[in-house]
């Protein structure tokens, strides 16, 4: 009698663990859209690397602390890196951040681009797992930032798809771990592909890496070593496998690693 009796009541249990995995989140997971699975954009609007709002938290994350030249510079090699990625590559049409630039200025809105990282400022103390998700459940909501969407999308030519890079973090820091001292530079990048009909997401990704140069504690003299050379950190982030299921690419045109 005990066993006919929960045997229900185990197969309610089992349909109510099952319907609960089944409601995954996906607002905070990389990579291409499932929607998007077919689609290739006809025409994409590539941006100018921006450095990541530093009001914007996430899980994780850190703060800028290097000068305004070095940002810059760090942003022009994201927006050197992109280019080269996509050049060459026969499904991949789009517009670089100079034209796009030039299709605004021709149409009277060079402040369009000015009025982006508004948008992508949290004005909420919510808890975000990364940029993806402050985007999902922040960004998207706006309904202004889907009128932003069209009216970049009509004076550039009618992309149906925009490019956001975003510098989330380039820094140095110093530390003493145990007796041992620590001099770590860090640098970590996200990008977005984002529908301009409906401002979803279609792919993004982010990637970041660090690297210390250590020493141990001279017991005459705290002394740290130097900072390990940016471009050890570089060769870790720019990778081919950051464009992994990127929508139209077929094929790498750049040095493989």
């Amino acid at each position: 009698m005990i066993c006919k009796a929960t045997r229900p009541i185990f197969s309610l249990i089992l349909l109510l663990v099952t319907s609960c995995v089944s409601l995954e989140d996906k607002s905070s997971q990389s990579g291409l859209a499932l929607e998007y699975q077919n689609f290739i954009p006809a025409r994409i609007a590539v941006l100018p690397t921006k450095l990541w709002p530093q009001a914007s938290v996430y899980d994780g994350f850190l703060a800028t602390n290097l000068s305004d030249s070095q940002i810059v510079a760090f942003c022009r090699l994201v927006d050197e890196f992109v280019i080269k990625s996509f050049t060459n590559q026969p499904f991949i049409k789009g517009y670089t951040p100079n034209l796009v630039s030039n299709f605004l200025k021709s149409n009277n809105k060079q402040e369009q681009l000015d009025k982006l990282l508004g948008f992508w400022q949290v004005k909420d103390k919510k808890f975000y797992v990364n940029p993806l998700e402050i985007y999902n459940r922040s960004v998207f909501l706006d309904n202004n930032w889907l009128l932003w969407l069209h009216e970049l999308s009509l004076n550039v030519n009618y992309a149906d798809a925009v490019f956001i890079p975003f510098l989330l973090h380039a820094r140095e820091e110093k530390s003493d771990v145990r007796g041992i001292l620590h001099s770590v530079r860090s640098l970590r990048i996200a990008l977005f592909l984002i529908d301009t009909n409906n401002g979803k997401v279609v792919w993004e990704n982010e990637v970041g890496a660090d690297f210390a140069a250590k020493d141990f504690v001279n017991l005459t003299k705290k002394s740290y070593p130097e900072y390990p050379d940016w471009q050890i950190v570089k060769d870790r982030v720019f990778l081919n496998t950051l464009w992994l299921d990127f929508p139209g690419l077929t094929s790498t045109t750049w040095d493989e690693r």
